[in-house]
């Protein structure tokens, strides 16, 4: 047991060691206009991505524009790089020069932070901070608690918050269900704002199957209630959301299908589904 320890302690000694900050890779950055992104269109352009400079390539030579407000869904088998292409934009990932866009913004010539304090992100796993609904939810204190409190009701989980302490309620992620903090998590979205939302899997880790089925009612409606709120309270937004199980397919304009970090596939799910293509094989292999 001492000498794991010992080890454990070694290696993240070595890794703050000879890691890099994210900000001394380049030292000198523009500033991001103000309201950006204001519209949400992006442009990739033959994107060349790997997890460090000196790694191999993730993503290869891949292009797509993505106008502003499409829904756009991201499919492929493990390890395709769908959700690499997500840190792509998010830029946690090393491409090279004009390959991304936002709104006419080449990603490369601002900073990490600033961009991603712009782009709207659900993750798989929810994240909670220990704190208060409130600062769970606002942490820089930007938003009226009204507007907070219509977010919640929106999403079926005022009234519960409400009879415990309402949004000074202290969080405790252990007694709400997993369900309800993705819940939570698309209610700090709505409150942020921007016109571009990323979501990686949102709603894949929802327990799933036959035999699951009357124990997993609620979560199904919890997914539907998201894919509702999606399509409502960000209409106008540009989505793309990295997609596991296909049920809500058909609300996506399109979609992207990668295998080995190529974009093979880039249509409507209509048109990919009439014909032999991979992201039929992927949908006729799923449980919807």
């Amino acid at each position: 047991m001492m000498e794991t320890s010992i080890g454990a302690v070694a290696r993240v000694k070595t890794y703050v060691a000879t890691t890099k900050p994210e900000e001394t890779l380049s030292s000198r950055y523009a500033q991001l206009p103000a309201l950006w992104p204001t519209d949400g269109a992006i442009q990739i352009s033959n994107l060349v991505a790997a997890h460090s400079a000196t790694s191999p390539s993730v993503l290869k030579s891949i292009s797509m524009t993505v106008q502003a407000g499409e829904k756009i869904a991201t499919c492929g088998s493990s390890g395709s790089g769908k959700t690499t292409l997500i840190l792509a934009l998010l830029r946690m990932v090393e491409f090279q020069e004009d390959s991304m866009t936002i709104d006419g913004v080449n990603l490369l010539e601002y900073s990490r932070p600033e961009i991603r304090t712009r782009l709207n992100v659900v993750t798989q796993d929810p994240f909670l901070i220990n704190g208060s609904v409130r600062f769970n939810l606002d942490p820089f204190e930007r938003t009226p608690d009204e507007k907070i409190i219509v977010a919640l009701r929106r999403l079926g989980l005022w009234k519960s918050i409400d009879q415990e302490g309402g949004l000074e309620m202290k969080m405790n992620a252990a007694s709400w269900s997993l369900g309800q903090r993705q819940l939570l998590c698309l209610a700090r979205a709505m409150l942020r704002g921007g016109k571009v939302l990323i979501l990686d899997e949102a709603t894949s880790s929802l327990p799933q199957g036959p035999l699951m089925l009357m124990l997993c009612s609620v979560d199904r409606k919890t997914e539907e209630m998201m894919q509702e709120v999606l399509e409502t309270e960000f209409s106008s937004h540009t989505v793309l959301s990295v997609l596991h199980r296909l049920r809500y397919i058909y609300r996506y304009d399109r979609v992207a299908v990668l295998d080995g970090g190529v974009l093979v596939e880039f249509d409507t799910p209509a048109a990919l589904l009439a014909r032999d293509s991979r992201f039929a094989e992927l949908y006729h292999s799923g449980d919807h």
